[in-house]
């Protein structure tokens, strides 16, 4: 039997000045028509816009289908337009810039603003808490979100479902290492 350092199995709040701010490390290029690659510091992402807006996947990700969505939306075709500190990218109504120094993204809807990366400032660095990074535990995505905005989800907790104004730590995996 091996033995577990205790110290390892605690639940820390991230270090945010520890926390490296991804960015990318080449222009992003489009594969297949209708994702988005983009090489990074920490490692591939792909960038996809569908009917119900944008996804983010990993190459794991990318390279394996969980089968969560019944009925898959549809892939749109890409437009890209790059230039040395942000990129463009659009299809039909949906628009996504894409700043690479650090990695955060703005997501636009019939031109209007819907989701954008955290953007609170840092007397140290752009980003208080960065807009995409990767550690051992994998990538992390920060997102602002309005004042209003309600925030459900999280595991359960006994508590009102909008978890707004709460601090919740949540670490989850699955019971049986799966």
């Amino acid at each position: 039997m091996t033995q577990v350092d205790s110290e390892s199995l605690l639940i820390k709040t991230p270090n945010w000045n520890e926390i490296r701010q991804t960015e990318l490390s080449a222009k992003p290029i489009i594969i297949d028509y209708n994702r988005l690659k983009l090489d990074t510091s920490d490692g591939v992402l792909f960038v996809e816009l569908n009917e119900l807006g944008l996804r983010i996947l990993s190459e794991k990700q990318r390279a394996y289908d969980y089968g969560l969505l019944v009925n898959k939306p549809e892939i749109l075709e890409l437009i890209l337009t790059t230039g040395d500190s942000v990129s463009y990218l659009t299809s039909g109504l949906l628009s996504v810039t894409i700043h690479h120094k650090p990695l955060s993204f703005e997501v636009f809807y019939n031109g209007k603003l819907q989701l954008k990366s955290a953007d609170d400032g840092h007397f140290i660095r752009k980003h208080r808490v960065p807009a995409v990074a990767k550690n051992l535990q994998g990538w992390w995505f920060s997102w602002a979100l309005k004042s209003s905005e309600p925030i459900y989800g999280g595991g359960e907790k006994w508590s009102a479902l909008n978890k707004r104004g709460q601090l919740i730590r949540s670490y989850n995996h699955d019971a049986l290492g799966v």
